[in-house]
C-alpha cells in the first residue's frame, strides 16, 4: 500500500515583530483620552424678560484652569508618560534594525546564489573542455624532392596529419592549406584575410572566360571523423621550398598557411590554424611569426556551432 503523503506544512513565520509593529501604530495613533473635555451649562435663566442677544449668550465650561507649576515629574509636554516615549523609540530601533538585518540577508542569498550558479557553470565548462575533441597536427617533417641551385630554391613535400588529442571524437574535419610565395613574413592581418577569407572560399576571382566566382582553395583527402587519440591515416600533401636567397640580395619565402575546422561531441565548432616554412636546405621546419592560433569557443555558449 502507498503510503500518504503528508502535506507540506506552511514556513513558520515569527509574529512577534508584526505584534511589535502593531503596538508601535497604536502607540503612535492620537489618543483622545489626554484631551481636556468641555461641559456647557445652561445658565439658570431667572428674568423672564431677558433680551434676545442675552438668550444666545454661550456660557464656557466651568473648569478650573491648570496650574502652571503642577507638572508631573514623569510626563512631558504633550502629558505622554516618559516610559512610553522610551518604548515607542526602543521598539521604532528594533523595527529598523530587523529591516536593515532584513535587507542584508536577501542580498547574502542573492550572492550565494549567484555563486554557486557561476559554480555550476563553470563545472560544466571544464567537464566540457576536459572531455571535446582537441585536433592537433603531427610534427612536419619535409621530404626533399629537388635540389636547389643559383635559380631554383630546394624542394620539399609536407604533409600534414591532424589528430585528435581529446577524449571524445571529432566530426566534420575540413583541411584547407595553401603555399604562399612572399618576400617578408605576414603580419596579423595579412594572415587574418589568408586564414580567415582565401581559405574559406571568400575571394573572388575571374576564370579563363571571363566569369567571376570564388577563388576555391580545393580540402585535403583527410578523413571527416577522427576517433579519440587517433591520427588520420590519409595525409594533405603540400609542395614546401626552402627559403631562397637571391645572390644581388633579398630572399623568396614559401609559406604554407593552413586551418582545420571540425565539431565536438557537444555540437561546438572548432579550428585550428597554422603557418609554417621551410628555412634551409637541410629541411629543418619553423611556425612563422603570424597565424599559429586555436580558437576559445565556449562550450556552454559558443559563438560558433555546427550545423548538424
Amino acid at each position: 500500500m502507498e503510503p500518504e503523503i503528508e502535506p507540506s506544512s506552511p514556513s513558520r513565520i515569527s509574529l512577534w515583530p508584526l505584534a511589535l509593529l502593531g503596538t508601535l501604530l497604536f502607540a503612535l495613533l492620537p489618543s483622545k483620552r489626554n484631551q481636556p473635555s468641555k461641559s456647557v451649562h445652561p445658565q439658570d435663566s431667572t428674568h423672564s424678560k431677558n433680551t434676545y442677544a442675552q438668550k444666545q449668550t454661550v456660557t464656557t465650561a466651568n473648569i478650573e484652569p491648570t496650574p502652571e507649576n503642577s507638572k508631573h515629574p514623569y510626563r512631558g509636554k504633550d502629558h505622554t508618560p516618559l516610559w512610553k516615549k522610551l518604548l515607542e523609540g526602543s521598539a521604532v530601533t528594533i523595527a529598523f534594525g530587523l529591516l536593515v538585518v532584513n535587507i542584508c540577508q536577501m542580498r547574502s542569498t542573492e550572492k550565494a546564489a549567484q555563486a554557486a550558479q557561476d559554480a555550476l557553470r563553470n563545472s560544466v565548462e571544464q567537464f566540457r573542455a576536459d572531455e571535446r575533441a582537441w585536433v592537433e597536427i603531427e610534427p612536419i617533417k619535409p621530404v626533399l624532392r629537388l635540389k636547389g641551385d643559383s635559380r631554383f630554391p630546394t624542394a620539399f613535400t609536407c604533409s600534414i596529419y591532424p589528430k585528435n588529442v581529446g577524449k571524445t571524437v571529432a566530426t566534420d574535419i575540413v583541411v584547407k592549406a595553401e603555399t604562399l610565395g612572399r618576400s617578408e613574413q605576414f603580419n596579423a592581418s595579412e594572415m587574418a584575410s589568408a586564414q580567415d577569407r582565401y581559405l574559406l572560399d571568400k575571394y573572388t576571382q575571374k576564370d579563363q572566360h571571363g566569369n567571376v566566382g570564388p577563388a576555391t582553395v580545393p580540402q585535403s583527402p583527410v578523413p571527416r571523423v577522427i576517433a579519440p587519440n587517433s591520427t588520420a591515416n590519409a595525409p594533405f600533401i603540400l609542395i614546401c621550398p626552402a627559403i631562397k636567397t637571391y645572390p644581388t640580395g633579398g630572399s623568396e619565402y614559401e609559406f604554407v598557411v593552413g586551418r582545420i575546422d571540425y565539431c565536438d561531441a557537444f555540437n561546438v565548432h572548432h579550428w585550428k590554424k597554422f603557418c609554417f616554412y621551410v628555412t634551409n636546405d637541410q629541411g629543418d621546419v619553423w611556425n612563422c611569426s603570424e597565424g599559429n592560433l586555436e580558437d576559445v569557443n565556449s562550450e556552454l555558449e559558443p559563438t560558433e556551432k555546427c550545423q548538424r
